[in-house]
């Protein structure tokens, strides 16, 4: 028992092991994945939204600008569906069986039958020297090899081997010499009754401990059943230990190997979330930045038939919006800023209200989350509340911070492309922060979107401050 919840420590031991080494690949992998995504996404959108800010800044034509704003919005949506597309993943392999059998009998092999030789020869020398054997001597050592030669495959068939040769000894014994308190006779109950018990799988095992009984009692003249047969039981028990110890030994290797093969999967699904993550911050970053080169383009584009002394300042804020984009695709953990996103969204025209009071007492990565959730909220209002009245509401309530992003009725259909990703995106970051959203239309004809986010603990709120 000692030694089996030995083997269970080292189990447990290699598996925590083997799982520390998954997630140290895992982890690799996802750093490779995103250096890869970025190197490929990077160079489209740098060169993108550099092309824009220098031809507004330039004085560039407002329709070219709003054609070149929508083309790369398109482009970036073909990207980050790319990004999102699930990865090819086979399915589960079949675990590996855990036959510790074959390396045991393998190993055993030698010493079996160096054990039937053994007894074949021991019984013979006694036949002859110590045995009164009626028979003539030859019989009486055909008969003592043909107890051993069973045994000889005993490490392959335990059990019919200890059936054989209990068979050809209470034959022997019928020669008027029974095997009592003799070498044979211990060797022969150790062997059979250990090779039962080690050998033999657990079913088989208890037909074996039966075998060796009943042939032991068939041979012995008159057993002793508290002596004799508990020496059978225990040799047998001593067998059934180290076939529950080898059992534990296979097992092991059994789970290494399939902990090792869950290692290209549960890469590959480090890989795809790193991939949605990706996918979720281009079209939040991105996304509201060349929102609002396209609006803004289409408003210049107009204003230059019918007030072309305002287009230089749309102009302006357009070149904006682009550096803004261009810095987004530094690597930096920075969150967004509330104070841009308010600006750039009444550069394009749509009246906002706000009604911020209750953000900083959020956690940061709480806060970040809230703030994403603005932005992707008022990108969908410039996409598809053309003409509405926007409102952003951050209060506390309780142990929450409620953040809601309303809009009034548009007074015209929406123009803006649909990246289709943005509310579910919004959805994983709430959940993922600890918190809840929801969304739809209102009585009025506008649409609101509306985040509940926790309040970090005392604990945690004393030790940021």
């Amino acid at each position: 028992m000692r030694a089996r919840r030995a083997r269970l420590a080292v189990l447990r031991e290699q598996r925590g092991r083997i799982e520390r080494e998954q997630r140290a690949n895992a982890r690799s992998a996802v750093l490779a994945e995103r250096l890869h995504m970025l190197e490929r996404l990077r160079p489209t959108l740098l060169h993108g939204l550099r092309a824009l800010s220098d031809g507004a800044e330039s004085g560039a034509d407002p329709a070219a600008v709003e054609a070149g704003a929508r083309e790369l919005l398109t482009r970036t949506r073909e990207e980050v569906v790319a990004l999102s597309a699930p990865a090819g993943e086979a399915g589960p392999a079949a675990p590996p069986v855990a036959d510790h059998l074959p390396a045991l009998r393998a190993a055993a092999q030698p010493w079996v039958v160096l054990a039937a030789g053994a007894i074949a020869a021991g019984l013979a020398a006694e036949s002859v020297g110590v045995l009164a054997v009626p028979a003539a001597g030859w019989v009486a050592v055909l008969a003592s090899v043909a107890v051993g030669l069973p045994l000889v495959v005993g490490w392959r068939w335990p059990v019919p081997a200890a059936a054989l040769a209990w068979l050809a000894a209470a034959a022997y014994s019928r020669l008027g010499a029974p095997l009592v308190e003799t070498l044979s006779e211990a060797g022969l109950v150790f062997v059979t009754s250990f090779l039962a018990g080690a050998l033999s799988r657990r079913r088989m095992a208890a037909v074996g401990l039966v075998v060796c009984w009943a042939g032991h009692a068939a041979t012995a003249a008159n057993p002793e059943i508290l002596g004799d047969e508990a020496a059978v039981l225990v040799f047998w028990l001593g067998g059934l230990a180290v076939n529950e110890m080898n059992r534990l030994v296979e097992q092991t290797r059994a789970n290494n190997e399939i902990l090792a093969g869950q290692e290209a999967a549960a890469a590959r699904r480090a890989v795809v979330s790193e991939r949605v993550r990706l996918a979720r911050e281009l079209h939040d970053v991105i996304g509201h930045s060349l929102t609002v080169v396209a609006l803004q383009a289409g408003a210049a584009r107009r204003l230059s038939a019918t007030d072309p002394a305002r287009v230089p300042a749309v102009m302006h804020t357009i070149a904006a919006a682009a550096r803004d984009g261009l810095a987004a695709l530094e690597p930096t953990d920075a969150e967004p800023d509330l104070v841009a996103i308010i600006e750039q969204t009444r550069a394009t025209g749509l009246p906002l209200d706000t009604d911020v009071t209750d953000l900083a007492a959020l956690a940061p990565p709480q806060r970040a989350v809230a703030l994403r959730v603005i932005q992707e909220a008022l990108t969908n209002v410039l996409r598809h509340g053309p003409g509405s009245r926007a409102t952003v509401a951050v209060r506390r309530d309780g142990e929450q911070v409620s953040v809601r992003v309303t809009n009034s009725a548009p007074d015209r259909p929406g123009s803006g492309p649909v990246m289709g990703r943005g509310l579910a995106g919004i959805r994983e970051r709430v959940t993922a922060a600890g918190g809840r959203v929801s969304w739809g239309p209102r009585a009025d004809g506008g649409f609101e979107v509306r985040a509940v986010l926790p309040l970090p603990a005392p604990a945690d709120a004393q030790a940021r401050a």
